[in-house]
């Protein structure tokens, strides 16, 4: 009995130092600004609006729609309040923290690691590696970045998945209460379910569990994962049901506007998947927007060195998963779990640390349990003392980089630091500085853009307002006019347009690019209400109405806009 009651402390114990800790070290996080993707995810997006237009937020990203409802609710609650975003974040990440803990305790749990020197130290490993997780600065761009509340909340759902998976699997191996078996395998399935409506990464969740019965169960019960195969089939199904991606296309576009063909992704990834590596060992000069070249030729030299470096691994974790398997378990993790987005499908963009959110539990156990094979029971104190000491400088150095998200200046200015040959960082700083209204300097750092990329679209439009604000219509219009030439079917694009030619008087040719605006995004509140004003000033009422209306419909609050 007393035992027992040891053991409940000592979880008390370890789930109270993750909270507190983790709270410590995203502290100063709590007030970091909207970054990025925050823009069309949250601020501007009329989806989330309001919480009880279930349809519209499925409709924005079905396969992310638990992730969208959880930013509803934020909205609903906190409004544009960054401070209740960041606490639902922190907390997601916290809980998988906890569960990472708690999930790496039951496999050392399971009868094959029984007699092993991991499974002495069961308690010891399965802490570090809850806390290594918590405090690894590479989480910052799931936790800090709110948008990637995705890739954190589809992680939680993943590793508790698998963590409920295995306590089912051990309570039915050793016939204590059947029911209470029952109950966890069905918290596994839906733990599977709301991760595919979370982020699509998680597609791998099956193979990880097909993964854990070949190491760690003796008498394998396949049949048990034959649900977790029909839950993963609702992503794809999701995605041709709800039209929201092409299998036909294969390819997509870059920031450098070229077509990426799935080849020239696949040898990109072996080099991106090194720096991953690197990254997470070493975590020093983290950066948001990599500037990453495409690899296209099997030959280039950084493709042959990654390859290789990578079938080595591999070959490792094949070679020693009887004798070394949780340290093969954990290469395998990091591999199946990056498939996803580091294999053959092309991505716009080829790397992001956000990325690693998932794989880093397979590395985290790697690092752990090779510590403790390495140093052993002989050098116990140093083993820990070592853990400690890594645990608090990596701590310090996540604190220390909450800093660079409290602002898109802080944020963008290191960016542009470590990529200074990426165009998208001053798009994004001058952004920042129109906002502020430093006209001169967003137009500087747009010019910046146009020069590194002299196709970026997006550059134009924002080039274009800075230029409207300064009166300078005839810049204005000829800039727009290149964005529209490069990218024909950019609503916002006519948006911009339209503006420029009611500001000039010119009231058909507006309503002429607004009509296109709305012909390429039908639910363009913005547009709406603009072309409202059109017909206001051409005296046609019962058309400014009917568009007031649809502003409205579509999250355009009209009498703040109408004051203004």
């Amino acid at each position: 009995m007393l035992k027992y009651f040891q053991i409940i402390s000592y979880r008390k114990q370890v789930i109270f130092f993750i909270i507190i800790l983790g709270i410590i070290i995203y502290s100063n996080s709590l007030d970091c600004s909207f970054n990025f993707d925050d823009s069309n995810s949250i601020v501007r997006n009329t989806a989330i609006k309001n919480i009880d237009n279930i349809k519209e937020i499925w409709k924005f990203w079905p396969t992310r729609f638990l992730t969208y409802l959880s930013f509803a609710f934020n909205y609903h609650f906190h409004n544009l309040n960054v401070f209740g975003y960041h606490v639902i974040n922190l907390f997601i990440h916290l809980t998988a923290s906890i569960m990472v803990w708690w999930f790496i305790f039951l496999t050392l749990s399971t009868k094959v690691m029984k007699n092993s020197l991991l499974s002495k130290n069961a308690h010891l490993i399965a802490f570090f590696c809850g806390v290594l997780f918590l405090v690894h600065p590479v989480q910052i761009e799931s936790v800090t970045y709110i948008t990637q509340r995705a890739t954190s909340l589809g992680g939680l759902f993943y590793i508790s998945a698998m963590a409920f998976y295995v306590k089912a699997r051990l309570l039915r191996i050793n016939d204590i209460q059947p029911a209470i078996s029952i109950q966890f395998y069905v918290l596994s399935l839906f733990s599977a379910i709301f991760a595919m409506f979370s982020k699509e990464m998680v597609i791998t969740l099956p193979l990880m569990l097909l993964l854990y019965e070949l190491l760690f169960f003796i008498k394998r019960k396949y049949i048990a994962l034959i649900p977790f195969f029909g839950v993963a089939s609702l992503l794809p199904l999701t995605m041709i049901m709800t039209k929201s991606i092409s299998f036909t296309n294969m390819t997509r576009t870059s920031e450098s506007s070229a077509m990426i063909q799935p080849i020239h992704y696949l040898l990109t990834q072996f080099r991106v998947i090194i720096t991953y590596i690197r990254i997470l060992f070493f975590p020093v000069n983290q950066n948001l927007d990599y500037n990453y070249p495409l690899i296209k030729t099997c030959l280039q030299l950084n493709a042959v060195l990654s390859l290789t470096a990578i079938i080595f691994i591999l070959f490792f974790a094949f070679k020693f998963k009887i004798k070394y398997k949780m340290l093969s378990f954990g290469i395998f993790w990091f591999f199946i779990s990056l498939l996803p987005e580091s294999s053959i499908i092309p991505i716009k963009d080829v790397i992001f640390e956000h990325r690693l959110y998932i794989p880093s539990i397979g590395f985290i156990i790697f690092f752990v349990c090779g510590i403790f094979y390495i140093m052993s029971e002989k050098h116990k104190k140093l083993l820990l003392s070592s853990l400690v000491l890594i645990i608090s400088i990596l701590s310090i150095m996540t604190y220390m980089r909450n800093n660079i998200w409290k602002t898109p200046f802080s944020l963008w200015n290191d960016v542009i630091k470590k990529s200074p040959n990426k165009s998208r960082p001053y798009l994004s700083r001058g952004l920042f500085y129109y906002m502020k209204g430093d006209l001169d300097l967003a137009i500087a750092d747009y010019t910046r853009a146009i020069k590194l990329k002299p196709d970026y679209a997006q550059v134009y439009i924002n080039r274009s307002i800075s230029y409207r604000s300064k009166g300078l219509l005839d810049k204005a219009l000829a800039d727009i006019n290149k964005s529209i030439y490069y990218k024909p079917d950019l609503a916002e694009a006519y948006n911009t347009r339209a503006n420029l030619f009611f500001l000039k008087g010119e009231m058909d040719q507006a309503i002429s690019d607004y009509n296109k605006a709305l012909k390429i995004n039908p639910a363009y509140g913005e547009a709406y209400f603009n072309r409202a004003l059109v017909y206001f000033h051409k005296d046609e009422i019962e058309k400014y109405q009917a568009d007031l209306n649809k502003a409205e419909s579509f999250g355009i609050k009209i009498k703040h806009n109408l004051e203004k």
